[in-house]
């Protein structure tokens, strides 16, 4: 993954070499020289590895259209050239404001990859209540780790599949808060089913593996893949009882000196 200085400088090179392009473009009439195609190619593959490639930001850029619509009629050869030197000039500066504004949203919203010293730990959790998401945060941030909590981190343009996929790809283990917020039909306490969903992520996770630590409500039930795993008991408005066994677990990990 790259880095948010990285990516500031492979955005800032592209929307450099656009400018330059643009001018030669202007001058030469000339479109799709090979400098542009390289040029394209480059920033598809760039808006790729930043936001993904399934996001909105990519599948709008790669739809980013520098020739005429194929619906277009054309009565002679010079109205069809007018045209294409329109639709490229068109295209050529849409994608370079486009560039623009996906490094302002870097820019403002990226978050700097941690230092290998400040682990990030991802909290999974249900809602609305998160009075003990926010006590957990805080501890985490007392230990100098760096807790990561999903809905508070920018959107980067991303679904929110993505966003969790994206935060949870930076760290380096996780903590799963499973309180009881639904009830079944067969009058079972459940955690809200991204809670079951994202167990499911974080295990699957490489960078995380078997570094998670789960914690839940002692009413609640879950499926019978997760209930083998040990639970460190604790009550919605006294996550604090937990701590002390939540720190010794970080510690196993290594993540803590």
């Amino acid at each position: 993954m790259l880095t948010k200085q990285q990516m500031l400088a492979a955005l800032d090179g592209l929307i450099d070499e656009a400018g330059k392009l643009h001018a030669i473009f202007v001058k030469e009439l000339l479109p799709w020289s090979p400098r542009f195609v390289v040029w394209l190619k480059a920033d598809e593959s760039t808006v790729e590895t930043i936001f993904g490639s399934v996001s909105d930001a990519f599948l709008s850029f790669k739809s980013t259209h520098f020739v005429p619509t194929p619906s277009q009629q054309f009565t002679n050869d010079i109205e069809k050239r007018n045209a294409e030197l329109t639709w490229f000039d068109s295209g050529l500066r849409y994608a370079t404001t486009t560039l623009i504004g996906y490094r302002y949203s870097v820019e403002r919203l990226a978050v700097e990859t941690p230092a290998r010293s400040t682990p990030y730990i991802f909290i999974s959790h249900g809602g609305p209540t998160l009075m003990h998401v926010i006590a957990v945060k805080e501890f985490l941030q007392a230990l100098g780790l760096a807790p990561i909590v999903v809905r508070d981190m920018p959107n980067l343009n991303l679904s929110v599949n993505e966003k969790v996929r994206v935060y949870m790809g930076i760290c380096t283990a996780a903590i799963a808060l499973a309180t009881v917020e639904d009830e079944t039909t067969a009058r079972e306490q459940r955690a809200r089913p991204n809670v079951e969903n994202e167990i499911g992520m974080l295990q699957s996770a490489p960078n995380i593996a078997s570094r998670i630590i789960y914690l839940k409500e002692p009413s609640v039930k879950f499926a019978s893949n997760y209930q083998e795993k040990v639970w460190i008991p604790f009550k919605n408005e006294r996550v604090q009882d937990a701590f002390i066994p939540l720190a010794k677990e970080i510690k196993a990990f290594g993540l803590l000196g």
